[in-house]
């Protein structure tokens, strides 16, 4: 999709994702090694009573959705920003994503080129918690003459 092609209000949804412990455990070593990431023994003790993905696994495993999708693939440029990232509550292994994207702004460049988007990305668990909202601002293509 162009800059052209998105429009305030409008909505997507992609496909649904899960963390295994394995994955949630191979983010967490070299990234968030903190022990409720690590071990279901060490998160037991915890205030969360069970393995929980990292914060940044969580958003990069969710944005990654979008990026696989065949939504943005013609006319995106680049993410330029995140802001009000939330996590909202835990995301334990093996639970199952769902998320939601909506428009909420768009402003086109002075060069007519291109325009930035600015979507809330909004996340839940199978039990329809959210887990995860962010607001993401990407550039995008005009479309080309």
């Amino acid at each position: 999709m162009y800059f052209e092609d998105y429009h305030i209000g409008q909505t997507f949804s992609v496909k649904p994702i899960s963390l295994s412990a394995e994955e949630i455990i191979a983010f967490a070593e070299p990234y968030d090694p903190r022990p409720f990431h690590l071990s279901e023994e060490a998160a037991q003790k915890t205030r969360f009573k069970g393995l929980i993905a990292s914060g940044f696994h969580t958003l990069t495993a969710a944005w990654s959705a979008w990026v696989k999708s065949d939504i943005n693939k013609d006319g995106t440029i680049c993410g330029i920003g995140i802001d009000h990232l939330r996590w909202t509550a835990p995301v334990y292994a093996g639970d199952t994503l769902q998320s939601q994207l909506t428009i909420i702004a768009k402003k086109a460049s002075a060069s007519g080129h291109s325009g930035t988007i600015t979507c809330l990305y909004e996340t839940q668990n199978q039990h329809h918690e959210k887990v995860l909202s962010f607001e993401g601002l990407v550039l995008v293509a005009c479309r080309p003459c």
